[in-house]
């Protein structure tokens, strides 16, 4: 027997709203936002690389709808995947990664996280100088990071 949990809702172009932690050289723009998701439309220009992040204990499903989409990761940055437009990209929960618009023109993409998380700030890792990968991290004691990035160095 289904019980009734909520109204759905219809989302317009013009409601979504602007991205509150934004990434130079992406315009996000928020349609869903509640303890059990983020999805969002996402627009990269041209050219366009993102900081190395990750997102925790949470998954993020990528739709590429217009360009091309490269997903960096893996030990050293050395593994990547391009998609293009009907491709899905799955980046599972504590990988570190970055992506870009290796296109000319401005690309578009529909963001699905679960659940919802903003992406952990640099000022959360501190980069070691002996090796100027990504992948050389030192933990900072802070709740949020602790635990993963030892992981993920690792690899």
């Amino acid at each position: 027997m289904a019980t009734e949990t909520g109204t759905v809702r219809l989302i317009r172009p013009e409601e979504r709203s602007g991205d509150a932690q934004p990434t130079a050289g992406m315009t996000r723009e928020e349609s869903i936002v509640s303890p059990w998701m983020w999805a969002g439309c996402v627009r990269p220009a041209p050219n366009m690389a993102s900081g190395w992040h990750y997102r925790g204990e949470y998954e993020t499903a990528i739709y590429v709808l217009k360009g091309s989409l490269k997903m960096e990761f893996g030990a050293g940055g050395a593994q990547a995947v391009e998609a293009r437009p009907g491709d899905f990209v799955h980046v599972p929960a504590g990988t570190i990664h970055r992506e870009s618009n290796p296109g000319s023109e401005e690309g578009a993409v529909l963001v699905v996280r679960a659940p919802s998380n903003p992406p952990l700030p640099a000022d959360l890792l501190t980069s070691v100088y002996r090796d100027p990968s990504p992948w050389a991290l030192v933990l900072v004691e802070r709740a949020p990071v602790r635990g993963v990035l030892a992981r993920c160095a690792a690899a």
